[in-house]
């Protein structure tokens, strides 16, 4: 290998590989917030007592992942619990508005 030149993706990311492209780790993260919150609240609302969870293990979830990857990742939590538990209530028979409270309450 010649010394002048960098080592295959040394140098690259993928912002870089595509230019204003710096919000899709950000999307793909609050994707697999959501996949594994929205999992998770189908348990709490399966364990319902008198139309109230007896425990919420979505809630679990979001803190865990801001509590080992940091601050950085407070965005794609809080996208990725609006939108579960969004998707979560809709299929709990619950109707469109309460689930955005509720949602946008949850990201809070």
């Amino acid at each position: 290998m010649r010394p002048d030149r960098p080592a295959f993706g040394a140098n690259s990311s993928l912002a870089s590989c595509w230019p204003g492209a710096e919000w899709v780790p950000l999307l793909a993260s609050a994707v697999g917030v959501a996949i594994a919150y929205f999992l998770a609240a189908r348990v709490g609302l399966a364990l319902l007592a008198d139309e109230v969870a007896v425990f919420w293990p979505a809630s679990g979830i979001a803190v865990g992942i801001l509590v080992v990857v940091g601050s950085r990742a407070r965005g794609a939590v809080v996208i990725g619990v609006v939108v579960a538990t969004i998707i979560a209530n809709l299929m709990g028979d619950r109707s469109l508005w309460t689930s955005v409270f509720k949602g946008f309450c949850n990201g809070g």
